[in-house]
């Protein structure tokens, strides 16, 4: 496993900063997008640097969350215990939230996560991050805690969200695992 290098960091993170405050922020998100797209081809560290880039670059800025509840879908790698699932997201103020996750794969999973999001500049996407515990019933029952990273947009005009985010989990019972390569992706219809 190769570590991301600094210098990488730091040019994606020149790159986004000046993109976005030339008030081009639409062009900063296709920038990420354009880089995590073609990083396969240039490998693991440079596509590290992109992405904690991306997260180095976010900042807390002033807009409220645009919903207060959302139900839907979250598909996720095979790997995970708590993978494709019912997503509900409940905001207990702007910034605060508890997203219940549903998996009827096998094993059957329930799951739960706190999330502390983060506004950005664009109106209706947040960066979050936060942590939880999950509890799976099949031939043996788990139980593990998860943390996610990611980011979370309500689509203008339409009750939509779309979120991407980052969830490893860490099994705690019977055997210890972690799977830290857990990707999922959201999409929720917003009820409130």
């Amino acid at each position: 496993m190769r570590v991301c290098d600094a210098s990488v960091v730091i040019k994606e993170a020149t790159a986004l900063h000046n993109i976005y405050f030339n008030n081009r922020s639409e062009d900063c998100l296709q920038f990420f997008l354009r880089r995590l797209r073609f990083d396969h081809k240039q490998g693991y560290m440079k596509r590290s640097g992109s992405i904690l880039a991306l997260f180095i670059f976010l900042g807390s800025y002033t807009h409220a969350q645009d919903y207060k509840m959302s139900l839907g879908l979250r598909a996720s790698s095979n790997d995970a215990i708590v993978n494709h699932a019912v997503s509900f997201k409940y905001f207990f103020n702007p910034t605060i939230a508890l997203e219940g996750l549903l998996s009827f794969t096998d094993p059957l999973a329930i799951g739960a996560l706190i999330q502390k999001h983060h506004p950005m500049k664009v109106q209706g996407l947040t960066w979050f991050y936060g942590g939880g515990a999950y509890l799976a019933f099949g031939s043996d029952q788990r139980f593990g805690l998860q943390g996610v990273l990611g980011l979370d947009y309500k689509v203008p005009a339409i009750p939509l969200n779309l979120a991407v985010d980052w969830k490893p989990e860490m099994n705690i019972t019977k055997e210890f695992l972690f799977e830290p390569a857990v990707i999922g992706v959201s999409a929720r219809f917003i009820l409130k």
